[in-house]
């Protein structure tokens, strides 16, 4: 039985974090990562409902509030 993966949504601007992450959340540790590198994208992709968790940076989650502030609350 294969459990199905955690599906993230990963907003991250700096290219070395990224890098990071990237190979962190892979396939092979069980997740299925969507990566944005802008508050425009991550709100975006936020507004789909596809995933089970977001992590953000958060200098990003600055700007995606002023994008939508209903996805990221005070």
């Amino acid at each position: 039985m294969t459990s199905e993966p955690v599906r993230v949504l990963v907003a991250v601007q700096d290219p070395e974090s990224l890098g990071i992450v990237r190979e962190a959340l892979g396939p092979d540790h069980g997740f299925a990562a969507t990566f944005a590198t802008t508050g425009e994208s991550a709100a975006e992709a936020a507004r789909r409902p596809r995933h089970d968790a977001i992590l953000m940076e958060l200098g990003l989650r600055v700007r995606f509030r002023e994008i939508d502030p209903q996805l990221a609350p005070e």
